[in-house]
């Protein structure tokens, strides 16, 4: 059997005229390959109207996290909306997301991809107005308790209703699009995970699994998304 082939979204942190620099962290490609997928990164580029061709080339679309920030606004106290955070990624995102929508594979969506999937289906996000939830430092541990609710794709995946997650966010969701339900919350009441309430797999969490993919737990979200895209004709 063929290994599905997995999108993968990147940042850009854009220059003068159409320039600008693209990044992606290896872990999200680690995790992808770990849990049975072929990972492939998606090049940013200006013309939305190629998504709908670029996305058949997926069976299943990842949308990541960090690096959304333009370089103005790293030190603000008080972040804008996605769209004003990176005026040049935020449409290629939501473009990719509603294009996935339409072809119907699984997305996953990982921090700043969680929000992006929510913002797409008309939900909100706000300043959670704190460090709470700025772990540091940046990496494997973990900060805090999320409650998993039942008859979830992370229910499924953890097989447990509580599992200790990493936390590097500064902004949470706050109202839930069309078509979402929650699926995790944090100890304050954060939402920490959203999906698809009739989508065949549509899932968004806003810790980062891929950064203990060495934790079983964390490894079965990836497994689950993969698996997912595997069965796409």
């Amino acid at each position: 059997m063929n290994k599905p082939i997995i999108g993968v979204n990147c940042n850009i942190k854009p220059h003068e005229g159409l320039a600008g620099e693209l990044n992606l962290d290896k872990s999200y490609i680690e995790a992808v390959y770990l849990a049975g997928g072929i990972p492939q990164i998606i090049p940013h580029f200006t013309n939305l109207e190629a998504v709908d061709e670029l996305i058949e080339l997926y069976d299943g679309l990842l949308m990541t996290g960090g690096g959304g920030l333009l370089p103005a606004m790293e030190d603000i106290e008080e972040l804008p909306g996605l769209k004003e955070q990176n005026p040049v990624r935020h449409p290629f995102d939501l473009a990719l997301i509603n294009a996935a929508l339409k072809k119907k594979i699984p997305i996953l969506g990982v921090c700043r991809g969680h929000q992006t999937i929510n913002d797409a289906l008309g939900g909100t996000i706000e300043n959670i107005g704190d460090t709470t939830h700025q772990q540091s430092p940046f990496g494997q541990e973990t900060s805090h308790p999320i409650s998993v609710e039942p008859d979830s794709i992370l229910k499924s995946c953890f097989n447990s209703s509580e599992v200790n997650v990493n936390s590097y966010h500064r902004q949470r969701v706050k109202n839930v699009g069309k078509g979402l339900k929650v699926s995790a919350y944090a100890y304050d009441g954060s939402i920490e995970a959203i999906e698809g309430i009739e989508y065949s797999f549509l899932l968004g969490v806003q810790f980062h699994p891929e950064f203990r993919i060495h934790d079983s737990q964390m490894l079965a979200i990836y497994k689950a998304f993969v698996e997912a895209a595997s069965k796409i004709p």
